[in-house]
């Protein structure tokens, strides 16, 4: 059974390439279910720039099989996307949590705090240090 509650989640260069084609979007999607397959209560919580363009409802669509544990979306909007989920971490007082994103401030942030996981823009969570450490966590 996992610690973590909730894991923050962004899309672009993490769950397909940062610089995405139309065809190729959430082709990494596949990786994160079966990674969060055995940890059945660890919810969602969106803080890519997709929050702003689409509804829960497209966001619960977008995460397919993983729509059912959406939680809602980072509710900050700033450029420090580590700032903007720690704001939410402690607006919603979660306290085992961490996060996926390929953004530069998470990048900073994971060099002191292990909850944040860096994904390089080009491989996502398809990258294997990526999906080590996300098992390790999820495992602890």
């Amino acid at each position: 059974m996992s610690t973590i509650t909730h894991i923050f989640i962004d899309f672009d260069g993490t769950l397909h390439t940062a610089d995405v084609r139309t065809r190729d979007l959430f082709c990494w999607l596949p990786l994160l279910v079966k990674i969060l397959e055995p940890y059945t209560a660890v919810r969602i919580i969106v803080s890519s720039d997709w929050r702003t363009r689409c509804s829960d409802e497209q966001l619960i669509q977008i995460l397919g099989p993983l729509g059912s544990r959406f939680a809602g979306i980072t509710e900050t909007y700033g450029s420090d996307r580590a700032q903007e989920i720690r704001d939410d971490v402690r607006a919603r007082k979660i306290t085992r949590w961490l996060a996926l994103d390929d953004h530069e401030t998470v990048q900073i942030a994971a060099k002191s705090n292990p909850r944040f996981v860096w994904c390089p823009p080009d491989q996502g969570i398809s990258c294997p240090v990526v999906q080590a450490k996300l098992k390790g966590l999820l495992a602890s």
